[in-house]
């Protein structure tokens, strides 16, 4: 075979660009995510094909794990297209979204997104929008460093308070590490950060840049 060398190496810069750039750089739009606890859930494997008699009120037995703050990417718009039904037209919201793998989450049919509408609407106290649960995932590579294609639908016209009674365990997306921690760890996170910035700011006023030395 012909030896060649080429002066970029398009394969490793494309990964590069995709997996680590656009993880970290790219628009996120926060939400609070839903994921069913599979193993506190609660199953009719009889009469329902191994399916819940329904998600969120007195009768479900789907329990949840809440992830705050957790960035969505690539927000694709909103479909209007209605189908038509017994009950009539339905308009079913189809929507997708984009997570990295990266963060350690494994996303499922069935959970469920809310947007934080702090960062979406002008009166975040009216919260009147919709939460979309996911009905299809779809790993867009085999590699280690992947991402998560979601497609949605609007759920149901209930409220996050109902679905708040359901949850087990509440974490939290810190992005500093761009991981998923609990609540009490990415506190203390928090302030070990704290002091580094008090501390590196303090080195900064002491720094002599004429001589080096940190004059104390």
């Amino acid at each position: 075979m012909q030896l060649y060398s080429r002066i970029y190496d398009y394969i490793t810069e494309y990964w590069h660009l995709i997996y680590e750039v656009y993880a970290k750089h790219g628009i996120a739009y926060l939400c609070n995510y839903y994921h069913i606890n599979s193993g506190a859930t609660t199953w009719d494997d009889e009469n329902l094909m191994s399916g819940p008699y329904e998600f969120i009120g007195q009768l479900s037995g789907v329990r949840w794990n809440k992830i705050l703050l957790l960035p969505l990417y690539y927000i694709t718009e909103t479909s209007t297209n209605f189908d038509a039904k017994e009950e009539g037209y339905v308009n079913e919201g189809e929507v997708s979204f984009v997570i990295p793998s990266d963060y350690g989450l494994v996303p499922g049919p069935g959970d469920i997104i809310k947007l934080d509408q702090r960062y979406l609407d002008y009166n975040p106290a009216a919260d009147n929008h919709p939460i979309y649960m996911v009905g299809g995932v779809k790993k867009q590579s085999t590699q280690e460093k992947s991402f998560w294609q979601l497609q949605c639908t609007v759920f149901q016209s209930r409220t996050v308070d109902e679905l708040d009674l359901q949850v087990d365990n509440t974490t939290v997306f810190y992005d500093y590490d761009k991981k998923i921690h609990s609540i009490n760890d990415s506190v203390e996170l928090t302030k070990i950060l704290n002091k580094y910035q008090i501390i590196r700011d303090n080195l900064a006023r002491v720094y002599d840049e004429n001589s080096g030395f940190y004059l104390l």
